[in-house]
């Protein structure tokens, strides 16, 4: 089993419907996975922020405070496809 580090860039903004029972939204940005946890700090280190946005480290269990506008079957998926592009999206980073 392939162990991920994850990495959560996002806007101070929320995005889509409320969760129908909690009426908790989704925080607006993307989760990041990486192969190893020195991509994750390189990226975190690295990544520009502006003004609105910011990065920050978590793991599988921190990172769905961003999804709280999801179900957990949902929340899973988005894990699921995060691991799919692991380091796919920023390797610019990582000198590949």
């Amino acid at each position: 089993m392939t162990t991920y580090y994850y990495a959560f860039k996002g806007q101070r903004a929320t995005i889509g419907a409320p969760h129908p029972q909690t009426g908790n939204r989704n925080i607006y940005g993307e989760l990041i996975a990486f192969t190893t946890r020195a991509k994750r700090e390189t990226y975190y280190d690295e990544y520009y922020r502006g003004p609105s946005e910011f990065v920050k480290k978590c793991n599988k269990k921190t990172a769905r405070e961003f999804f709280l506008g999801m179900s957990v079957a949902s929340y899973e998926d988005c894990i699921r496809e995060a691991n799919l592009d692991a380091d796919a999206a920023h390797k610019e980073y990582f000198g590949e």
